[in-house]
């Protein structure tokens, strides 16, 4: 499977974009010189170089993860995406 393989990046599908632009509109998106990373829960950034065709991984700070949770499921689901939480190791469609 070449989407998760190091180093076999593919562009991320439109709805794959889509959720990430949604995301990153909420939120903003980190950089490398983010002086204030309290506004973002997201742990890494920017979030698009976590997308890889039709998937997108991406990690949360634990102070604001219920919020960024509730906020890209929906997003997902509007989106008809599936979801996968690595630590109940749950499928969501």
């Amino acid at each position: 499977m070449p989407y998760v393989q190091r180093g076999a990046a593919e562009p991320p599908t439109s709805r794959i974009r889509q959720h990430v632009e949604g995301l990153v509109t909420r939120w903003p998106d980190l950089s490398a010189d983010d002086e204030d990373e309290d506004v973002s829960p997201w742990s890494d950034g920017p979030l698009i170089d976590n997308a890889s065709g039709p998937l997108f991984s991406f990690g949360m700070v634990f102070s604001k993860c219920q919020e960024a949770v509730s906020v890209a499921a929906a997003l997902a689901q509007t989106s008809g995406l599936a979801r996968f939480d690595p630590q109940d190791r749950r499928l969501i469609t």
